[in-house]
């Protein structure tokens, strides 16, 4: 694993209620606008996520890396997008997450497992997504990095 000084790494997920990220074996992430605004945040920056989800993003000008190790390859200043397991020791990685929230819970199969008591909601915003009405879009930073 790589050295943890000077971490930038920024964590992405979409999640229910519950912090749910699958539900049915089915993923939540497929709306269009979420897809769009995780293309334009990430504006250049590599992109690392599993196979399971690549298919998400070949409309998008992302800078995708595909690989199962996607948690372990994540350099700085790149984006994780994670929705088929569970983060374990790779929380410790992340300097910032952001979720997108689908405001109403699912019974869900897989769900992110934080420690929140090391993360500080620093901001939301809400707008409407294709399959949802309501989304809400919020960033986390590392307690001990502000």
């Amino acid at each position: 694993m790589q050295e943890m000084k000077g971490k930038k790494r920024t964590l992405i997920a979409c999640v229910d209620d519950a912090m749910g990220m699958m539900f049915n074996r089915r993923r939540l992430s497929q709306d269009k606008r979420v897809l769009e605004d995780i293309g334009q945040m990430c504006d250049g920056a590599k992109l690392w996520t599993a196979p399971y989800s690549e298919k998400l993003f070949k409309e998008y000008k992302v800078h995708i890396q595909i690989s199962e190790e996607f948690l372990n390859l994540c350099g700085e200043s790149d984006f994780c997008f994670l929705e088929d397991r569970k983060i374990g020791v790779y929380e410790e990685r992340m300097s910032k997450i952001i979720l997108y929230c689908w405001n109403r819970k699912y019974p869900s199969d897989i769900q992110l497992n934080l420690d929140w008591d090391k993360w500080k909601l620093e901001g939301q915003t809400e707008f409407p997504g294709n399959s949802h009405e309501k989304i809400t879009k919020q960033l986390y930073i590392r307690r001990e990095d502000r």
